[in-house]
């Protein structure tokens, strides 16, 4: 049995429950199946206070303060700012605000590059981190390059774009083996050419030093490849007419352009 994340529950502080109507997140109604949009609980969620996974758009926004074959895209792709091993957090922080403003932007008009706003949103989420003045400029260097990357791909514009059926971060639960299990799924949308459900996962890695791309993303597909399994057996059940669509699952990377689609 699959669910929404309850009320109060850890999973439930991960649910997007933003009311705020600045940018709302465009979500087409379903036709033959059961609409994803139904599925994500609403206003009786809260945000989490804590945390670091789910950042408010308040938040983001700073409130005014300031801080001192897979799919690839050509041309040039510059090498992104290098993050020490000092702390995993700073590389958990850069994953944490990129994905939380990818959640933001999808469904919206795209700027071409970030803009003003995106920087706010970054610089907001840094507040609430409690990391040193040189780590947060070290994240937030990063994370304009993961953006800038993914704004002037267009496989990143599209899977940003506006879908039927699309949304993000979306917080699912079943029970496995007696016990609930909560999972998120960074993007999901209906392909309006194609009929597919595409299931997508972020992953702001990149490859290591001199490491083939080839190698990298298979790599990173043999570690994720049971996850994406399970979120397409998510998607797959909450389906109530059959056959439900073809679904496809893939891992994105804008670090380098990539779109890695599982085998």
């Amino acid at each position: 049995m699959i669910s929404l994340a309850p009320t109060g529950s850890m999973l439930g502080l991960l649910t997007n429950v933003i009311n705020d109507s600045a940018l709302p997140v465009s979500v087409e109604p379903a036709t033959q199946t059961v609409s994803v949009q139904k599925l994500v609980c609403d206003e009786d969620v809260p945000t989490a206070k804590t945390g670091l996974y789910r950042l408010s758009k308040d938040r983001l926004r700073g409130g005014g303060k300031t801080l001192s074959s897979e799919v690839r895209t050509t041309g040039a792709v510059e090498p992104a700012p290098l993050i020490q091993s000092r702390s995993h957090r700073v590389e958990r922080v850069t994953g944490v605000i990129t994905h939380r403003i990818f959640e933001l932007l999808a469904g919206t008009e795209l700027p071409a590059e970030p803009d003003d706003r995106i920087r706010q949103w970054i610089r907001g989420g840094l507040q609430q981190t409690g990391l040193a003045a040189d780590a947060m400029t070290v994240v937030e260097e990063h994370c304009l390059h993961l953006l800038s990357n993914t704004l002037s791909c267009p496989t990143g514009r599209w899977i940003l774009g506006a879908h039927p059926e699309a949304q993000s971060e979306l917080a699912l639960s079943r029970i496995e083996a007696g016990e609930l299990k909560g999972y998120v799924i960074d993007r999901t949308f209906l392909d309006s050419e194609t009929g597919l459900r595409w299931v997508i996962d972020y992953k702001t890695s990149a490859p290591l030093l001199n490491e083939p791309i080839d190698s990298f993303t298979a790599r990173e597909q043999a570690h994720y490849r049971d996850q994406l399994r399970t979120y397409a057996e998510l998607l797959s059940e909450l389906t109530v007419v059959k056959p439900h669509p073809a679904i496809k699952t893939a891992l994105y990377f804008p670090s380098i352009k990539v779109l890695s689609m599982t085998p």
